[in-house]
C-alpha cells in the first residue's frame, strides 16, 4: 500500500475542516481566534448571511469569494489595533485562511465548522477535568494514612498516578463521546458517509490533541500536590527553595533542617531527566546554595539501575522506593548502593532524622 501525500489543492471542501480548526486555535501563529467566542460567532453570523445573499446574485464567482473575503477580513481585524502584535498575527490568519476558501463551498463549511463543531468543542474543553481527580486523592490519601500511617506511603505513591489519572482519562472520554456523538446528528443527514467521515475524525483529533495540552500541565501538578500532601500531613513546615539556585535540578518541595540546609524533594515517574541534571550539578554548587539532600520518591523501579544510583547518590540524590519492591533488598544489601535506596515507608523517619 502507497502512501499518497496531499497539500492544501488536494484538499476537498469538507477535507479543510480540519485545518480550519488547527488555524483558528493557533495561538502563536495566528492569534488563537478560539478564544474569542463572540467574534467567532459574528464571524459565522456575517459569513453565512453573506454567503446566502452572493449565492443568489449574478454575480461572478470571483467577485463573490471576494466579498466573502472582505467580510471575513473585517470581522477578524474589527477592534483590532493596528501596529500591534495581534494585528500581525491577524493578518498571518487571514493570508493563510485565502490558501483554503477558495470557492463558495468553502466559506460556507468555514462558517459551519465554526458554529457546529469549534464552538462545541471549546464548550467540551472547558468541562475537562483539572483538579477533580486531585480533590479524590487528597480525600483517598487522606484516608489511606489514617488508616496505615507511613505504611500507607508505598500505595499512595504507586496509585497516585493511577488515581488521577484514570478519574481524568474516564471524564476525558464521556466528553468525546458526547461531542461526537452531537457532531454525528448535526451532520448526517446533510453529508456523504465520506464527508461524515472527514468531519468526524477532525472533530476527534483537534479534540484529543487539545485535551492533551491539559493532560500535560496537569500532570506536574499532580505530583507536586502529592508530594505537599505528605508533608502537610506529617507536619513538617514547608519552604520556599533556595534563592538564585537555577541548576536545572527540578523539586516539587523544599524543607529546612535546623541549621537552615535545604531538603528537596519530588516525586517522579522516571529518572531519565533527573539522571542527565546530575551532570551539570556539581558538589560546590549544592554547598554553596545549602543543599543537602535531594529526595527522589519514585512511583515504580523500572527505571532504575546501580550505574544511576551511584552516579546520583554522589550528588546527593536519595532514592525511596515500594517496600514490597523486587529490587528494594537488592540495594539495601548492596555494599556501595544502601546508602542511597530506602524503603518508602522509612520517609518520615528519615525526613525527621535529616531535619536535625
Amino acid at each position: 500500500m502507497s502512501l499518497t501525500f496531499k497539500t492544501k489543492n488536494d484538499l476537498n471542501n469538507w477535507e479543510k475542516a480540519y485545518w480550519y480548526l488547527r488555524l483558528l486555535v493557533n495561538t502563536d501563529r495566528y492569534g488563537g481566534l478560539s478564544k474569542n467566542g463572540s467574534k467567532l460567532i459574528k464571524l459565522h453570523d456575517f459569513l453565512l448571511s453573506g454567503y446566502n445573499f452572493v449565492k443568489a446574485s449574478d454575480e461572478p464567482d470571483e467577485v463573490k469569494v471576494k466579498t466573502l473575503m472582505s467580510i471575513l477580513e473585517q470581522v477578524i481585524l474589527e477592534k483590532v489595533r493596528e501596529d500591534s502584535k495581534k494585528y500581525y498575527v491577524s493578518l498571518d490568519l487571514i493570508d493563510e485562511l485565502k490558501k483554503y476558501l477558495l470557492t463558495l463551498t468553502d466559506f460556507y463549511v468555514f462558517a459551519t465548522v465554526i458554529k457546529n463543531i469549534l464552538l462545541p468543542t471549546n464548550d467540551i474543553i472547558k468541562k475537562v477535568p483539572t483538579g477533580e481527580g486531585i480533590e479524590f486523592a487528597l480525600t483517598y490519601a487522606n484516608a489511606l494514612l489514617d488508616s496505615k500511617h507511613e505504611k500507607g506511603l508505598s500505595n499512595l505513591i504507586r496509585e497516585w498516578d493511577l488515581i488521577t489519572e484514570d478519574l481524568c482519562l474516564n471524564r476525558e472520554r464521556e466528553l468525546m463521546v458526547s461531542l461526537f456523538n452531537d457532531v454525528r446528528k448535526t451532520f448526517k443527514d446533510n453529508l456523504s458517509e465520506t464527508e461524515l467521515d472527514v468531519i468526524l475524525t477532525a472533530t476527534c483529533q483537534e479534540y484529543e490533541r487539545r485535551v492533551s495540552q491539559k493532560r500535560k500541565q496537569r500532570a506536574g501538578g499532580d505530583l507536586e500536590t502529592a508530594t505537599s500532601f505528605i508533608l502537610d500531613y506529617f507536619n513538617f513546615k514547608r519552604a520556599t527553595g533556595p534563592e538564585h539556585f537555577n541548576a536545572g535540578i527540578e523539586v516539587d518541595n523544599w524543607v529546612k533542617d535546623k541549621k537552615g540546609w535545604y531538603i528537596g524533594i519530588s516525586l517522579k515517574r522516571t529518572l531519565r531527566e533527573r539522571w542527565k541534571q546530575t551532570y551539570t550539578t556539581e558538589i560546590g554548587l549544592l554547598d554553596r546554595y545549602k543543599i543537602k539532600y535531594i529526595i527522589h520518591l519514585l512511583n515504580n523501579d523500572r527505571d532504575l539501575s546501580d550505574t544511576k544510583i551511584g552516579e546520583m547518590g554522589s550528588y546527593r540524590h536519595l532514592f525511596f522506593i515500594a517496600d514490597d519492591s523486587k529490587v528494594l533488598k537488592e540495594y539495601r544489601e548492596h555494599v556501595a548502593l544502601k546508602n542511597y535506596v530506602f524503603p518508602m515507608s522509612s520517609l518520615i523517619r528519615k525526613l525527621r532524622e535529616f531535619s536535625n
